[in-house]
């Protein structure tokens, strides 16, 4: 449990470059009221971010953020996947495409990746559940799209099934 706060993973990012990508993850949360964008996860130089703008799901892609209209604050476990694709990102909601917009050509990607937070600063610290957090340096394609549970991520995989309840682990 991300406690909104100020929790959060740090790692070396597991893309570099102008890497196209497939990111996954599973949430569940409610009303998110620390900063704009609680970042379920962000880039050192802000490549690509998933978040959750009050209770709305939004991700950037590179060049700005992008709001989906699609209320998340509802304690319902959901799964996101955002996909890039050259100068595509695609993002799939529940297993649905509910977005396809353009991508800018160019990223550069390096530095860290943080979960549950923006890389550097005390704002924007995601609050609610998060699992199966996947990292492809590939984009995946719609038919991987609905097997996503049965393909073993290239880049990074947290499945957060490790570590004791109530404590700093």
């Amino acid at each position: 449990h991300f406690d909104g706060i100020n929790d959060k993973i740090l790692s070396n990012s597991p893309l570099t470059g102008n890497s196209d990508y497939t990111i996954s993850l599973d949430f569940k949360c409610g009303q998110q009221s620390n900063g704009t964008y609680a970042r379920l996860i962000s880039f050192t130089s802000f490549e690509t971010e998933i978040a959750v703008k009050g209770t709305e799901l939004a991700y950037y892609n590179g060049s700005g953020w992008r709001d989906s209209g699609i209320n998340v604050g509802d304690n319902i476990c959901h799964n996101v996947i955002l996909i890039r694709n050259g100068n595509v990102n695609n993002l799939y909601f529940d297993g649905s495409l509910i977005s396809s917009a353009a991508a800018p050509a160019t990223l550069a990607f390096s530095g860290s990746i943080a979960i549950g937070g923006k890389i550097s600063g005390s704002n924007e610290f995601y609050g609610g559940i998060m699992d199966n957090v996947k990292i492809w340096d590939i984009p995946l394609d719609s038919s991987q799209v609905c097997d996503i549970s049965n393909i073993t991520p290239s880049a990074l995989y947290y499945d957060f099934e490790e570590g004791f309840g109530g404590q700093n682990n």
